[in-house]
């Protein structure tokens, strides 16, 4: 409904089907690239910052959600359903900093991956240069 009322088409791919149906949804898939769902979110505050939109409060808040929703996680085997990865990018957009996706109930809080990219301990392959100062 707030898209009909920002003035957006509903009722084709451009744009709020698109943002708010088929990107929004696959960016939410366990499949989804990492930043999809942040990129996603942009392009929804991008549209809501559009001329002629009226809400773009209302839409803007809709990204901001979007942006905290959980993505599925799938079972890798064995009952080891990791974390859904963060993205790592910073966001276009202002409103999204600081902003992550929430994790499923009942993923393992120390791993994350997924079916497009490998499981890995929380903080394996992170470098820390500021510890290293102090070693």
């Amino acid at each position: 409904m707030m898209q009909l009322v920002s003035g957006g088409d509903i009722f084709t791919d451009h744009p709020c089907v698109k943002l708010a149906g088929h990107d929004g949804i696959d960016a939410l898939l366990s499949t989804g690239g990492v930043c999809d769902q942040q990129d996603n979110a942009d392009k929804m505050i991008d549209f809501a910052k559009s001329p002629g939109v009226t809400n773009q409060a209302d839409l803007i808040a809709a990204a901001m959600a979007y942006r905290q929703h959980a993505r599925n996680a799938d079972d890798m085997g064995e009952g080891i359903i990791p974390s859904t990865p963060y993205c790592t990018k910073s966001p276009r957009n202002q409103e999204l900093v600081g902003i992550v996706n929430a994790q499923l109930p009942g993923v393992d809080p120390g791993l994350f991956g997924g079916p497009n990219s490998p499981v890995v301990a929380f903080g394996e392959g992170m470098e820390y240069p500021l510890c290293s100062r102090w070693s």
